[in-house]
């Protein structure tokens, strides 16, 4: 099912729950619908588990909430990770900054710093061109995961 015909389905429905006699049951289908137009929207916006990553790093970073540097950093991680560029050195980040055309925050290096010590991050042991190598942990993933979803604040 494409979208034109997901909205034509949704519109159909809401529809017939207009048409329902019982207000509580009209309230409650009406925001199951929302829900399922709102997911949907999400879903298309950005998918978790395609197995060929489209997105670019931008498109990932507008669909999170960006207002937390930590929240950019693990999106930065984790698309590293999923284009396979890992490990990952503060420059690396740095440049991703720039890709994804959003101002560095002053102390880039405090912030990496924070997400490992949540354990988002996994120090590597080789350090990449002298500086300390990171990559993304099990838990890193979850929670960017979790961001894609609208599920983190």
């Amino acid at each position: 099912m494409d979208a034109n015909q997901f909205k034509d389905k949704i519109n159909e429905i809401k529809t017939k729950i207009d048409a329902l006699p019982n207000k509580e049951l009209k309230e409650i289908l009406n925001g199951l619908v929302n829900l399922m137009d709102i997911l949907h929207q999400k879903i298309t916006t950005f998918s978790i588990t395609s197995s060929k990553r489209e997105k670019t790093l931008f498109d990932l970073i507008k669909t999170i909430d960006s207002s937390k540097y930590s929240n950019v950093v693990m999106a930065i991680a984790f698309y590293l990770y999923t284009e396979r560029l890992e490990p990952f050195n503060v420059n690396d980040v740095k440049a991703m900054y720039d890709v994804a055309r959003l101002t560095l925050p002053k102390n880039l290096n405090d912030i990496i710093n924070k997400c490992a010590k949540r354990g988002l991050l996994i120090e590597c042991k080789e350090k990449k061109n002298g500086l300390k190598a990171w990559k993304i942990s099990k838990d890193g993933i979850e929670f960017v995961e979790s961001l894609l979803r609208g599920e983190q604040a």
